[in-house]
């Protein structure tokens, strides 16, 4: 198998869409099994990785890490047995900023955000590469299997055309429910989903939640 490499014309990018349905632009590697698994019409089957938390700025995406996060956790055994990976970086991580310059806030564990990413990102990918079978199924870890539930969730509001179902691994479904007092991640989460909040929510102000002190850290 081999990863498309992260260089000009390599890096597969596609135009995906926030919680308020703006188009972002948003990347994603794919792995090519050395024997595809092939459907009855000859396409080769495709699954989508939907990644955990790797953070919320633009170098910490998937593609542009050498182990492309979390390797085996799924996306390395999925091409070992034959299924083309595709593997979506979430609008921001990767491509922060959009065509005209303006920054891209990661909407994290803004779980129709990531959806949207997904689908939009297979079905750039289907179009540019004819081989790829009009099907996939979604599978999701964490922050992904948030993303992947939300997928199941889209395709009862606006339908696409191949999705066969989708898989999803421990996902944060509602942040807000994390055990604050217990849950040593509740902290960090709740920093990462504030710029989500901020540009979501005009009148959420992060100060109601951090000190000045925890905030510029």
């Amino acid at each position: 198998m081999y990863a498309v490499k992260r260089k000009t014309g390599d890096l597969h990018i596609s135009p995906g869409s926030d919680e308020e349905r703006s188009p972002v632009p948003a990347s994603a590697f794919i792995l090519w099994p050395f024997q595809p698994r092939t459907q009855p019409d000859g396409k080769y089957a495709v699954v989508a990785w939907a990644h955990g938390t790797a953070a919320v700025l633009e170098n910490c995406a998937s593609s542009n890490t050498k182990t492309l996060w979390q390797p085996w956790l799924a996306p390395f055994p999925l091409a070992l047995h034959g299924y083309v990976t595709f593997a979506p970086d979430y609008a921001d991580l990767g491509v922060g900023r959009t065509a005209d310059g303006n920054k891209i806030i990661h909407q994290y564990v803004a779980n129709p955000a990531q959806a949207n990413d997904i689908v939009f990102d297979v079905q750039a990918a289907q179009y540019a590469f004819l081989k790829l079978s009009s099907n996939f199924v979604v599978l999701g870890h964490s922050q992904g299997g948030g993303a992947a539930w939300a997928v199941a969730q889209r395709q009862a509001q606006k339908p696409v055309k191949g999705y066969l179902g989708a898989v999803a691994a421990s996902p944060i479904t509602n942040i807000l429910e994390l055990p604050t007092s217990s849950h040593d991640l509740a902290p960090v989460l709740s920093l990462f989903a504030t710029p989500t909040m901020q540009q979501l929510f005009p009148d959420f102000d992060h100060k109601d939640f951090f000190t000045d002190k925890g905030w510029e850290r």
